[in-house]
């Protein structure tokens, strides 16, 4: 049984491209595909809005919310979108999965953590969720410098990648009405727009280099920029577009830049079609769609020589260094003045990536960690994998020496157990010096998800922690009350209840509860 995660799809701020848009790509073609029942569940996240782009993705009875699949044992789980804003407990869908996909599309943050990781709490949230990505058993990428990276930075090995590409929709091909035409039609929404113009696909982020494209049309000789004018198409706050146009202004060609804010499908391949030169100066990207989009529409396109793009527009003169301004401003002339340039831009072999052809090759990557299920053992661990979950108060309370000396330590003496601790609410010297392996609480939901646990003990305090609680609902466990603590949960909700108060032989208590509750999982 194979499931695939839509929470891209439920994605308010990031619906109408990007990530969103890949995830309902592919949806789309596998289901109008020869692979259209590979695909057990489709899978939507109930702690998050839900939306309407989910029931027009068309999977019927197979869409299943994250509450009707919790504690199923399913093949292969794919999780698409590992950044999202859900903290990892509620990211991942509560299944137990013997093997992990993950599909990661860049490293960007992690490449230039000055621009994205600056606050400590985001920089520790985005690396939890790269080992996630590190721990998986298949990664899938859209490029393959996404997938070099991957194997450069967090070490995964080449053999667990798989690059899948991307597609563009087939609304994005060459226009069929006149260029007069097209261009009236944009007058409608844009007034001021001019017949003849380079359209920048861009982004309120620092690494789009809208300011490089502004340079670089500013170092045009005059003739050349007064021919033409700079249109940068993207979404944009009222102080963004002020910060922009002001920019323009000290450049010296405020009057001949337009910014169109967010553009709409429709509109975006009529200026597509109609641009003179497309003009993308990114400084790094983990696909590059923009450029394949506008090739599909027949724009001729120039753009950074980093990152994927080299895959995207296969043409070295096409290319400039987006961190030297004079090869910028010089391939920008170029296209605009050379004729015998324009005509090999127009020529520039397209490089074949599809929808179809990212979802063969997805299903390929399936097929792999099917298989290697298949090839492995399926017998019963020798020793039980028990995780013990502390969420326990610090010293003086004494609670965490008493989960490290009665309860920890007598299941790792017994040797029937391999045991690991993942301390909830505090760091503290007694349980770090646990006589067993002791892990941030985080990696608990990977570990889970990745079948590495047997039997999950939580361990309630006197102040039951809200990330404890949370895990109870998606990996059920058993649960140990500690002297003047309380369960949040009736008895009846756990797997077992054992209590310290009811006597010393915590471990008896516990490990015969187990023999009569039901059976640990087997992989």
């Amino acid at each position: 049984m194979i499931a695939f995660d839509l929470q891209a799809v439920q994605s308010v701020g990031n619906s109408e491209r990007g990530i969103a848009r890949f995830v309902t790509e592919v949806v789309r073609h596998l289901l109008a595909g020869p692979h259209a029942d590979a695909v057990d569940l489709f899978l939507w996240n109930d702690r998050l809005p839900r939306g309407d782009k989910l029931d027009r993705l068309g999977v019927g009875d197979r869409l299943k919310s994250f509450s009707d699949v919790a504690g199923m044992e399913i093949d292969v789980l794919h999780v698409n979108s590992p950044f999202e804003l859900p903290a990892v407990t509620d990211l991942l869908p509560p299944v137990r999965a013997r093997r992990l996909v993950t599909t990661c599309y860049d490293l960007i943050p992690y490449l230039f953590p000055d621009h994205y990781l600056s606050d400590p709490q985001a920089s520790a949230a985005y690396r939890r969720r790269l080992g996630l990505i590190a721990t998986s058993d298949m990664v899938v990428t859209d490029s393959q410098s996404a997938a070099d990276d991957v194997t450069a930075y967090l070490g995964v090995p080449q053999r667990k990648v798989r690059v899948i590409g991307a597609g563009v929709a087939s609304e994005f091909r060459p226009p069929d009405t006149p260029l007069d035409q097209r261009i009236g039609a944009l007058r409608e929404e844009w007034p001021d727009l001019r017949a003849r113009y380079v359209l920048v696909p861009t982004a309120a982020d620092w690494r789009k280099n809208s300011r490089g494209a502004i340079d670089a049309f500013a170092a045009l000789p005059t003739e050349v920029r007064d021919r033409h004018q700079l249109v940068l198409f993207c979404r944009l706050t009222d102080g963004q577009r002020a910060e922009l146009e002001a920019y323009a202004d000290a450049a010296g060609v405020g009057p001949q830049v337009l910014l169109t804010g967010f553009v709409p499908d429709d509109l975006l391949i009529t200026l597509y079609q109609s641009a003179e030169l497309v003009f993308f100066p990114t400084i790094y990207e983990g696909f590059g769609l923009p450029v394949l989009e506008a090739r599909r529409c027949g724009a001729r396109v120039i753009c950074s020589n980093s990152s994927s793009l080299p895959e995207v527009l296969p043409s070295e003169e096409a290319r400039f260094n987006p961190h030297d301004p004079a090869s910028i401003s010089g391939t920008l002339e170029r296209a605009l003045t050379d004729v015998g340039f324009a005509v090999d831009l127009a020529g520039v072999p397209d490089p074949g990536f599809s929808w179809d052809r990212a979802v063969d090759q997805m299903i390929d990557a399936y097929r792999h960690v099917v298989g290697a299920i298949d090839r492995s053992s399926h017998s019963t661990p020798t020793r039980g994998r028990i995780a013990v979950v502390a969420g326990v108060l610090p010293a003086p309370t004494g609670e965490a020496e008493a989960v490290r000396d009665r309860l920890v330590a007598p299941l790792v003496a017994d040797g029937r157990f391999d045991v690991t601790l993942y301390q909830v609410l505090h760091h503290s010297a007694a349980l770090n010096d646990s006589p067993c392996q002791v892990r941030i609480f985080p990696q608990l939901a990977i570990d889970w998800q990745r079948g590495r646990l047997d039997e999950i003990v939580y361990v309630f305090g006197a102040e039951p922690s809200r990330l404890l609680v949370a895990s109870c609902h998606t990996m059920p466990g058993h649960a140990v009350v500690l002297e003047g603590g309380s369960s949040p949960f009736p008895d009846d909700r756990m797997r077992s209840v054992t209590r310290f108060d009811d006597g010393d032989d915590v471990l008896g208590e516990l490990t015969s509860r187990w023999s009569t509750s039901a059976a640990p999982v087997s992989i």
